[in-house]
């Protein structure tokens, strides 16, 4: 196949794709977005249509608020040229991978791509997002004043947050400080053996059935 044909093709399955989005029609979508393979992205003289890809992937996870995934079409983005030499674009795309993995779930694959994503140098010209990562790596307590005042003001301004629909903004701001929930709960585990749901209450301030909610959760998934 020459490259203009593979070129044609994949611009025929991104609008198809863009059109079932544009409809909300997102089973669809998911079989329309396998007609393109990672392998097909892999040419160089198509890099811009990888990003178009990536960035219609992030509507389709969006829907099911899958922040892994995002995650990981931002980081595709990322790899490629066009992005990794623009700095204004780069630094964009780095602002938004960083958040969407600290937003994810826990798990040792996700552990350990925060703990490479923070070693790399790209991730040393956004100091606070090196920070955000650092806080999530560490074993020590996220207190959430500190957290705000630390990251309050630039999460207030991330499009990510601020440029979506309400609700999707309260959702994701909601799931990100589960997710600081969910690590301090692990770091009281490194150093108690036992402790009971009032004790870790007075910890972190919460509700009783909100610190039950949260453990139940964390030994059903192993984590």
């Amino acid at each position: 196949m020459g490259s203009m044909e593979k070129r044609e093709k994949i611009e025929f399955i991104l609008d198809k794709l863009r059109l079932c989005l544009d409809k909300g029609d997102y089973v669809r979508a998911q079989i329309v977005s396998r007609k393109i393979t990672a392998r097909s992205l892999a040419d160089p003289e198509v890099q811009d249509l990888k990003i178009r890809y990536h960035e219609h992937l992030i509507r389709f996870h969006a829907h099911e608020a899958n922040y892994f995934e995002i995650f990981r079409s931002y980081r595709a983005m990322f790899d490629t040229p066009l992005v990794a030499d623009d700095k204004p674009k780069r630094e964009e795309v780095t602002r938004n991978l960083v958040l969407f993995l600290v937003m994810s779930p826990f798990s040792p694959e996700q552990l350990d791509i925060m703990m490479k994503t923070a070693a790399e140098k790209v991730v040393d010209d956004l100091p606070l997002y090196k920070t955000l990562l650092k806080r999530f790596i560490g074993d020590e307590l996220i207190l959430w004043s500190m957290f705000e005042s630390t990251f309050g003001r630039e999460l207030s301004t991330h499009p990510a947050l601020t440029t979506v629909a309400a609700e999707v903004g309260k959702k994701r701001s909601e799931d990100l400080k589960d997710r600081i929930t969910e690590h301090n709960i692990r770091t009281a585990g490194k150093y108690y053996s036992r402790i009971s749901t009032k004790r870790l209450q007075s910890f972190f301030l919460w509700y009783q059935d909100a610190t039950e909610r949260f453990v139940s959760r964390m030994v059903s998934d192993k984590y």
